[in-house]
């Protein structure tokens, strides 16, 4: 069906014709308790850098806690919906 209403547009002079699915998806959106990474390197051992020690320092503050609470979504398994298609179509002025 969306095939041929974008041959009758073209059909009747239309030009750059765009279809798009459209699907409804439902995600499950959960808070979750990530860990925070371990990488070994203390400020003032050999093996950090600068630049490491100051990036660490300014995106985690040193607050004790060594987990993130972080925001998160997964789509359904088995997704039971309809799908929709819009399509656009532009006529140029004779």
């Amino acid at each position: 069906q969306v095939q041929r209403t974008c041959e009758a547009l073209l059909d009747h002079g239309f030009e750059e014709i765009c279809t798009l699915e459209v699907l409804l998806r439902v995600h499950d959106v959960r808070t979750v308790t990530l860990p925070l990474p371990d990488f070994g390197a203390e400020e003032g051992s050999a093996d950090s850098t600068p630049m490491a020690s100051d990036l660490s320092q300014a995106e985690i503050p040193n607050t004790g806690n060594t987990s993130v609470i972080c925001k998160t979504a997964t789509p359904p398994r088995e997704m039971a919906g309809h799908t929709g298609y819009l399509t656009f179509a532009t006529k140029p002025r004779d």
